[in-house]
């Protein structure tokens, strides 16, 4: 009898042990739509960078990925959405250089954003150019010659102040002796339009503003602000060509996704696994490529790496654009 009921305390013991595992055994993810979270209007390189990657993620995990655009505030506005998401792998961040920008305490973003959100991995880049109107024959090293007289006026348009543009042109600037004004608009196809219309002299955006312009001979693109030439604009020299000076690094206009920092590891890493697999399909790139991205994966410990330097390069260009207002 005494065997008996060890017999029976055994099984007893083991059905509780299961029942308890299945009682706390978890779903695999995902099981539910996912947010992602936007800080720039629908339409805009930064809308289209996501849709086009969240609409292959929703094949690749097989739910529905949600764009959710929340614009204002420089960025802030998307990025405090995303930090006030539930950890749990349902709401994500589809970010830009506003990430990195928080790091300059400039910005109405918290400064601390870098610490909040934990990268997945970057999908794609935006080359930076400067363009004038195409009936202007000056090169830019003519432009710097012009920007250093004193009876004369060269200004430069970007999507606004503290924006990549406005600060890598503050820097760039002060490090080439080129003396062209700033003047901030509120994003980069009304700056184009204006540069056609001949109220400014140079305008520096992301290249999805004003490729269609490029490509019909409205704007000449004269150089690119990054480290290399772009395979868009293959033709066309970086501002370090251009003006035959080095200028060290020079950080890239970005888009990758981001998680709230206490969202589950196995649910940060399932992600992560899901955007290599589709940033590795030609459709995918070949659409980013149609929009005027290159497609450029980099995984979460690389993209930290480029983060945590590029939000360096920002505090030292804000500093000098501090001084020179």
């Amino acid at each position: 009898m005494k065997h008996v009921a060890q017999v029976l305390s055994c099984c007893a013991l083991a059905v509780l042990t299961a029942n308890g595992a299945s009682a706390t055994a978890q779903p695999p993810y995902p099981q539910a739509p996912i947010t992602v979270v936007v800080s720039y209007a629908a339409g805009g390189t930064a809308d289209l960078a996501t849709r086009i990657v969240a609409e292959a993620m929703s094949q690749e995990l097989k739910v529905p990925f949600v764009v959710e655009n929340r614009p204002g505030g420089g960025g802030a506005v998307g990025v405090q959405a995303a930090l006030r998401a539930k950890p749990d792998g349902y709401t994500l961040m589809s970010g830009s250089s506003e990430i990195s920008l928080a790091a300059t305490g400039k910005t109405p973003a918290p400064d601390d954003v870098l610490e909040r959100l934990n990268p997945l991995a970057q999908v794609a880049v935006a080359p930076m150019v400067m363009v004038a109107r195409a009936d202007r024959p000056e090169s830019v090293q003519q432009w710097r010659q012009r920007s250093r007289d004193p009876n004369d006026r060269v200004t430069y348009a970007t999507p606004g102040v503290m924006t990549p543009m406005h600060l890598i042109m503050t820097k760039l600037g002060a490090q080439a002796g080129m003396l062209a004004q700033h003047i901030p608009y509120n994003g980069g196809g009304r700056a184009v339009a204006d540069l056609m219309g001949g109220q400014i002299d140079l305008v520096v955006v992301a290249l999805g503003s004003a490729m269609g312009q490029i490509q019909a001979g409205q704007v000449k693109a004269l150089a690119v602000l990054n480290p290399a030439r772009s395979s868009l604009l293959p033709q066309v020299p970086t501002i370090g060509e251009a003006l035959d000076q080095s200028f060290g690094a020079i950080p890239l206009t970005w888009f990758g996704w981001l998680a709230p920092v206490d969202t589950p590891a196995p649910t940060q890493a399932r992600l992560a696994a899901a955007l290599k697999a589709v940033m590795k399909q030609e459709s995918v790139r070949e659409r980013l490529l149609q929009a005027g991205l290159e497609p450029r994966f980099l995984d979460a410990a690389a993209f930290r790496s480029e983060l945590a330097a590029e939000a360096d390069y920002y505090r030292e260009a804000a500093e000098l654009a501090a001084q020179t207002q």
